[in-house]
């Protein structure tokens, strides 16, 4: 759900409200699948977060790089 959240925002402030738009179609048409994080995942993000803490890493960001 983060990075589906992200994407919408980035797409919303560099693209336009129409391109958000299209990205929620997708979303509700099955396109594209939220998927839940389980406990092990924070785990695992508090550990990159703490790791690359001189990257500043934002907890969206994380899940892409791990």
């Amino acid at each position: 759900m983060l990075v589906i959240a992200e994407t919408a925002w980035l797409l919303l402030d560099r693209v336009g409200a129409e391109a958000q738009l299209r990205y929620l179609d997708k979303i509700i048409a099955g396109e594209v699948e939220a998927v839940d994080l389980a406990r092990a995942d924070w785990l695992r993000i508090a550990e990159m977060v703490g790791a690359c803490a001189h990257l500043r890493l934002d907890v969206v960001d994380v899940p892409t790089i791990g």
